[in-house]
């Protein structure tokens, strides 16, 4: 993994982050995309936000070359912390996704956050859900559309 790590995303990446999103490959139309990503940068401006001020989760990213090639991004919410996660295709299988978990364990033990863990993954992403099950997470919901995973970190 030479040349790669991972950090909390900065403001000052907002627009690589979004370079990011535009790469990652999803299933949906184009549009959706575009809906996705503004979802998901309000998300993460609350995220932020409320993990200044509260203390709910932060968002890492992992760099290569100093572009984005993935994020982890986590909520801590109702006893539970949410995590999503992804990688762009030509970078997974190189310990990135372990090694994102690893900064949000961290991250959430060191801020007494709750450590039960919850990811939904797509099901037909068998990728996916092989790695949250390589990682220990055991799966508690299988969805027609989602998988739901859960461990204690």
């Amino acid at each position: 993994m030479t040349g790669i790590w991972v950090e909390r995303l900065k403001f000052k990446d907002i627009s690589k982050f979004s370079d990011f999103v535009k790469k990652f490959k999803t299933e949906e139309s184009s549009k959706e995309v575009g809906i996705k990503k503004a979802k998901f940068l309000r998300f993460w401006a609350l995220t932020e936000v409320f993990d200044y001020y509260f203390g709910f989760g932060p968002c890492f990213v992992a760099k290569s070359d100093n572009e984005i090639i993935g994020f982890c991004e986590g909520l801590n919410f109702l006893g539970k912390t949410y995590v999503g996660i992804g990688i762009l295709e030509k970078f997974q299988g190189r310990g990135i996704g372990k090694l994102m978990i690893k900064c949000m364990k961290e991250y959430v033990k060191k801020n007494k956050l709750s450590t039960r863990t919850r990811v939904r993954v797509l099901k037909r992403n068998q990728r996916g859900n092989a790695f949250f099950k390589m990682q220990g997470f055991k799966i508690i919901k299988e969805g027609k559309k989602w998988n739901t995973w859960d461990k204690k970190i």
